[in-house]
């Protein structure tokens, strides 16, 4: 079953209705973004709740002190890296589990990624000068189902939207997806028809459902 991170978080109510709806994770921004919030408004919302979420804390190029003292005060048991962490700067984060993100361009050679084999898994966001992520824009996903082929575990992210995740499911078959712009009504706020119609699609890609 794949699993699913509704992103860009910033109050209760859409984090309690991703919940709701399915989702196994919810993120945060930690970084520069028009979706940043910060450890001790996640923190709230994770206590709220407790067990039944992953909280994922994104940064970019954080110091490591702020990456954990941000994770111990928003209760987010993994991290996401988004800019050019080396592979000590994973290991400094044990236990806690990584997710590195990888920006795909026109292709993406899997040999350049053996630095990252320790982290829990690769997220895959389309590359946009500029930007660090949340462009709403989508690579090719036969790089990606290339990667699971080649046995990594895969977060496809970039563009999706209730419309087309379940057309890229099917392709590449990943461990998860991850969606921010793409069931929003603004920048920070869900649509919840979009969000509960993004999980349906992914569980019916699953085979699960409608």
């Amino acid at each position: 079953m794949t699993w699913i991170k509704i992103c860009g978080i910033t109050n209760i109510e859409d984090a309690r209705w991703a919940v709701e709806c399915g989702a196994e994770a919810i993120g945060f921004m930690f970084a520069e973004s028009p979706r940043r919030t910060t450890p001790e408004a996640a923190g709230e919302i994770m206590a709220e709740l407790g067990q039944s979420v992953t909280g994922v804390g994104v940064f970019v190029e954080a110091p490591i002190d702020e990456v954990k003292r941000a994770l111990e005060v928003s209760g987010c048991s993994v991290a996401q890296l988004g800019g050019e962490e080396a592979e000590e700067y994973i290991d400094a984060l044990a236990p806690k589990d990584v997710v590195k993100t990888i920006r795909v361009g026109a292709s993406l050679d899997g040999r350049g990624l053996s630095r990252y084999k320790r982290a829990r898994a690769i997220h895959l966001d389309t590359y946009v000068a500029g930007q660090m992520g949340g462009t709403g824009r989508r690579f090719d996903p036969a790089v990606a189902a290339r990667l699971v082929q080649e046995g990594w575990r895969v977060i496809v992210a970039g563009g999706l939207t209730p419309e087309n995740v379940g057309g890229v499911i099917v392709q590449v078959r990943p461990y998860g997806v991850d969606v921010s712009t793409g069931v929003e009504a603004a920048p920070g706020r869900k649509d919840r028809a979009k969000v509960a119609g993004f999980i349906a699609a992914v569980r019916a890609a699953d085979g699960e459902g409608g």
